[in-house]
């Protein structure tokens, strides 16, 4: 039988109550209304074509940040009254907060090298009168820069320049003359953003390029964004990450989402995880301080890394935790790591890889599904990444979701485990062989060269004994 450390449910009890007290402690600023959010929505122009989306962008995101436990203004189809007055109000209330958003759908122009949000009421000739008739995004970062934690400006406002513009020198009036001015054209899209200190800004469109209004409820970029921003757990630079992918799907390429700025190692989320969730990636938070497993070495990591890196795969941070005496001998084959030589669906799709890194005496597995880089045939054209699972297992397999697709995997007698991935519409199968796992003793048999890769760069499978 394995030998495990004495220690091991003592931990894992004060590792379970510590989650339970982060939890606590990220609601309770959530239940203090320390978070605050300006969203507007200007759809109803009154000098250039309207646009229909912005007004229900806004309201529809409005909605979910209250939910989110933001305490929000909303201004739908400001004039440059209204928008300055209740900018004016919201910076005030951004120095107590510990995070604060301002969400923008409309019309959003560059003019002499800065970006500007276009109020209903705006008539502007020429760059010169962006100063008067429209918004500074520079004052807006501003603004944020005092909060305590997280400032994020989210523009969906990217999109045609709608005024016919002329620039005007910036030249001194002495050096310019009279009538000294020239022509251009005022550039598509929105200049680079560069905010400072802890604030995030977020353009629908990469700088230079427009972002489209869409033909549904919401634009592209906001539906995106209100399908994820809500999901606990989800990281708010990795939020991005996610709504960047998905834009660039809908859109065909057409459309990429940017973010500028950066933040600390802290992490920030708009809906804290949950207890599952932090304890379901302890490995990833705090691989230093869990009860180690000597049969996992440091070759053995190696190893996995090895070929990881064949496959592309963009790895989590991990370790296999040692195993309590009480787990039921049935259940301890299934901590380990499974990969495939091919990609899923008979080599059309991703490789994948399965990690189980931890498991109790219920028969609780925890996790993570490593996929590698899309192929053409790929459901879907996202960068290679990786979920955390938490399942129980049941009568050898383990199922969990992750996104849209759900996943069963059955191990089998060989210590192979088939793959079946499925969604509303489509499935795929493949065969994922024995990288590192836990043989009994008594069996006296293990596993080589099964994980190796398709064109023959083998490597041995390790398989630890248990004593």
């Amino acid at each position: 039988m394995l030998q495990a450390s004495k220690t091991i449910l003592s931990w894992r009890r004060f590792f379970a109550a510590a989650a339970l007290i982060l939890v606590s402690a990220i609601a309770s600023v959530h239940a203090e209304g320390r978070r605050v959010a300006l969203v507007i929505g200007n759809g109803a122009y009154r000098n250039v074509p309207a646009l229909p989306n912005p007004p229900r962008d806004a309201s529809d995101m409005a909605a979910a940040l209250e939910r989110l436990g933001f305490s929000v203004t909303r201004v739908s189809d400001g004039d440059l009254a209204q928008t300055r007055k209740a900018l004016a109000e919201f910076g005030q209330t951004t120095q107590e907060a510990d995070i604060a958003i301002v969400f923008y759908a409309g019309h959003g122009i560059e003019a002499s090298g800065e970006n500007w949000l276009i109020p209903v009421d705006a008539q502007i000739t020429s760059d010169s009168d962006t100063k008067t008739r429209a918004v500074s995004l520079h004052e807006i970062m501003t603004q944020l820069e005092k909060v305590h934690g997280l400032g994020l400006v989210i523009l969906d406002a990217c999109r045609d320049n709608p005024f016919e513009m002329r620039a005007v020198a910036d030249a001194a009036p002495a050096q310019r003359g009279e009538g000294a001015t020239k022509t251009r054209s005022i550039s598509h899209g929105l200049a680079p953003a560069n905010p400072s200190g802890n604030v995030l800004v977020a353009f629908s469109a990469k700088d230079g390029t427009v972002a489209q209004d869409g033909d549904g409820r919401n634009s592209p970029f906001t539906a995106a964004l209100l399908r994820h921003i809500e999901q606990p757990g989800v990281e708010v630079t990795f939020l991005f990450r996610i709504v960047r992918d998905e834009v660039m799907q809908a859109t065909n390429g057409a459309q990429q989402p940017f973010v500028y700025g950066s933040l600390s190692k802290e992490s920030i989320y708009l809906k804290p995880p949950t207890s599952d969730q932090l304890l379901s990636t302890m490995p990833a938070i705090a691989p230093e301080t869990r009860p180690s497993n000597a049969l996992f070495s440091a070759d053995d990591a190696r190893l996995v890394g090895q070929i990881a890196q064949e496959k592309h795969f963009n790895m989590p941070t991990f370790q296999i935790d040692a195993i309590d005496d009480d787990v039921p001998a049935e259940l301890k084959r299934f901590l380990g790591i499974w990969v495939s030589k091919v990609g899923n669906a008979k080599g059309s799709g991703r490789q994948t890889m399965i990690i189980v890194s931890h498991l109790d005496k219920e028969g609780t597995a925890s996790g993570y599904y490593v996929y590698g880089p899309p192929t053409a045939r790929a459901w879907n054209q996202s960068p290679a990444s990786y979920h955390t699972f938490k399942t129980r297992i049941s009568g050898e397999r383990l199922q969990f979701q992750a996104g849209k697709n759900s996943f069963t995997l059955a191990l089998g007698s060989d210590n192979r485990m088939s793959y079946h991935a499925q969604t509303a519409s489509r499935f795929s199968d493949n065969m994922l062989y024995p990288l590192w796992h836990l043989t009994d003793s008594g069996a006296g048999r293990t596993v080589s060269a099964d994980a190796g890769t398709a064109d023959g760069a083998t490597r041995s499978a390790r398989s630890r004994r248990s004593h």
